[in-house]
C-alpha cells in the first residue's frame, strides 16, 4: 500500500512484514508437531514419562495418585521370554513390565508367548497402593 505525504510516496506493510509472519506461523507449526509427537508417545506408551524423567528411582504412590491410594495398585511382570501381558481381557503391554498403574482388587492376568500360546492365566489381586512384581517361570527358560 503506498501513501504519499508531502511529495513523497512511502510504502507501508513490505514483504518484511510477510515474512515475519511467515516465520512465526513456521514456528508455531513445529511446536504443534512437536507436542504432537509428544502426546503421542504418551498415548502409545504412558509409561514413556516415568522412563523418561524418573527411569532409575522408585516413585512414591502419592506421586501418581495425588496421595489417594485407594483405588490403584502397580503391576510389574518379568519373563525371559518375549511376551505380551494381558489383565482382564486388555492387552498391557510387552514384557518387561514396569510399574504398570492397575485398579485395586482381583484381577485375570494372562500372559501369552511370542507364537501365542499361553505361559500363565490365573487370577491375581493387587492391593491398594500395593507394588505387584511377578516373574514368569516356564519350562522352556
Amino acid at each position: 500500500m503506498a501513501e504519499q505525504s508531502g511529495g513523497k510516496i512511502e510504502k507501508k506493510g513490505g514483504s518484511g512484514e510477510k515474512a515475519a509472519s511467515g516465520s512465526s506461523k513456521a514456528a508455531w507449526i513445529v511446536v504443534f508437531l512437536v507436542l504432537a509427537l509428544i502426546g503421542g508417545l504418551i498415548w502409545y506408551n504412558p509409561e514413556f514419562v516415568t522412563d523418561l524423567f524418573w527411569a532409575s528411582e522408585e516413585l512414591p504412590t502419592e506421586a501418581y495418585t495425588g496421595g489417594a491410594t485407594s483405588e490403584i495398585g502397580f503391576l510389574s511382570v518379568q519373563c525371559k521370554l518375549e511376551a505380551s501381558v494381558t489383565l482382564d481381557g486388555e492387552v498391557l503391554g510387552p514384557t518387561p513390565l514396569k510399574n504398570r498403574i492397575v485398579r485395586a482388587g482381583v484381577h485375570r492376568l494372562v500372559i501369552r508367548g511370542k507364537g501365542g500360546e499361553v505361559l500363565m492365566d490365573q487370577k491375581i489381586k493387587v492391593a491398594p497402593g500395593e507394588r505387584k512384581q511377578l516373574e514368569v517361570h516356564t519350562t522352556g527358560q
